[in-house]
């Protein structure tokens, strides 16, 4: 019945492992997915912001290159404006021209002002020529303007810087009194003027005498060149169609090594970003492994605990219906033990010495001068005819006086058992004596020395029975 049992409780314990392998599976599924789904969201996310750094890093490249082809084209016009700037120097040396010229910058500058009166300032290497010029610049003003003659009055505090140390190395400087208005009328100032107006008609001369000198091979791939500039088909070229086409074929160089340029950063920046992604995303995973094993093992740790408790649980169980099973088949001996005392009092002879017996027992025992005795109705006649050699027995053992006893008329003990009355109270035989006062009871029947007896010998019985003490 034990193995049957035991049995029992493995299969009920291999049921719940498989229960719960099975549920934890599943939650084992769900959060590999929930994570998968992470990682991929991550890895988009960062592909996305490579995406943007690498656009980010091509538009940096291509503005760059922009800013190179636009600072090489400033470089090439401010070379030459600073050759006609240094040629320029020399027109103070014809000290004839330069005078005339310095009268027309005055006269010029007056016309712009319109000032009654000015403030003029030159450079102090000029000054005799601009006194020695003012007054007929002043009449040709008054004339060409028909008003008055001006008053100017010449700075001798402050001069023009002198030759070649700043641009405004020639000519002259108007402005009115008050030095709200000026007007600047140098020859550097005369030629940033010139330099914006004619820079397109200088490139044209310089185009065409470079052109020139070409060999004819050249000259084809230069007429193919300048059909390409010539958008308009006007056989012309403007600053703008040139610089245009100057920038369209610089920034196609520039383009063509940027992408490149790009390319690579972007390529770096995609494997460091994958690496990085590759790196993170192992990191995610371990870290999740170790959260799905702590889980497994936390869940083992319950399943096996399950495990245990419904094995013990079973275990119990069976120990509990061992335990019964036993108790039924000692109950059942003491049944039949029971049922065989119904035969003793059957036999009157034997039974009123075993009467005798229990009464000189229950007095040993008791040691009272005056008891009260009960037994059954049945056995009234035989109590009474033993009573007397019982208390002589009793005396003589004691050595005392016999004592006084009292049979109880009254109240008998229970008869033995009936077939219409089986489940009521019994007696098979035997006595019980009390003290007078009824403090002490002595209980000698049949049945409570059956129990007696059966508790002493019960580990006995149970090792007989079953093969070992419980």
């Amino acid at each position: 019945m034990v193995r049957f049992i035991n049995q029992e409780a493995e299969e009920k314990a291999n049921e719940i492992l498989v229960s719960a392998e099975e549920e934890f599976n599943i939650e084992k599924l769900q959060l590999v997915e929930a994570e998968k789904k992470k990682i991929r969201q991550e890895y988009e996310r960062k592909e996305k912001q490579v995406q943007v750094r690498k656009k980010i890093e091509y538009s940096m490249q291509l503005n760059a290159s922009r800013i190179k082809v636009l600072q090489a084209q400033d470089d090439v016009v401010n070379s030459m404006k600073d050759v006609a700037g240094k040629d320029l120097l020399n027109v103070s040396q014809h000290h004839h021209q330069y005078k005339h010229l310095l009268k027309d910058l005055i006269v010029q500058s007056l016309l712009r002002l319109k000032e009654p009166s000015v403030l003029l300032r030159c450079r102090k290497d000029d000054y005799h020529l601009v006194e020695s010029v003012l007054h007929s610049a002043k009449e040709e003003y008054a004339e060409k303007a028909n008003v008055y003659p001006p008053e100017i009055i010449v700075d001798q505090d402050v001069y023009l810087p002198p030759a070649p140390h700043h641009h405004n190395a020639h000519g002259v400087v108007l402005a009115s009194r008050d030095g709200k208005i000026m007007f600047e009328n140098s020859l550097d100032a005369r030629l940033d003027v010139v330099f914006r107006k004619k820079l397109p008609e200088a490139l044209r001369r310089a185009a065409g005498a470079f052109y020139e000198r070409l060999p004819e091979k050249e000259k084809k791939l230069a007429r193919k060149a300048f059909k390409a500039m010539d958008k308009n088909r006007d056989g012309q070229i403007s600053l703008r169609e040139y610089m245009k086409y100057l920038k369209k074929k610089k920034i196609q160089q520039m383009v063509q090594f940027i992408n490149q340029e790009a390319e690579e950063k972007a390529n770096e920046i995609l494997v460091s970003a994958e690496e990085e992604f590759n790196i993170e995303k192992l990191q995610l995973v371990e870290a999740e492994k170790k959260k799905i094993r702590q889980e497994y093992e936390r869940k083992e740790k319950q399943v096996q605990v399950r495990k245990k408790i419904e094995y013990s649980m079973q275990l119990n169980a069976s120990r509990i219906k061992v335990l019964q099973a036993q108790d039924d088949v000692v109950n059942s001996m003491k049944d039949v033990a029971g049922k065989d005392l119904l035969n003793v009092s059957q036999h009157h002879h034997q039974y009123k010495h075993l009467l005798k017996d229990l009464i000189v027992q229950s007095l040993l025992r008791l040691k009272e001068p005056s008891v009260l005795l009960r037994c059954r109705k049945d056995d009234y006649h035989l109590v009474e005819s033993v009573l007397h050699s019982a208390k002589e027995e009793y005396a003589e053992k004691a050595n005392v006086y016999p004592p006084e006893i009292i049979v109880d008329q009254d109240v008998y003990l229970p008869p033995a058992p009936h077939h219409h009355n089986a489940h009521g109270s019994f007696c098979s035989g035997g006595v019980v004596l009390a003290s007078r006062d009824g403090k002490i009871v002595f209980e000698n029947s049949l049945d409570a020395r059956l129990d007696v007896v059966f508790r002493k010998k019960l580990p006995e019985i149970r090792k007989v029975l079953v093969g070992q003490v419980v």
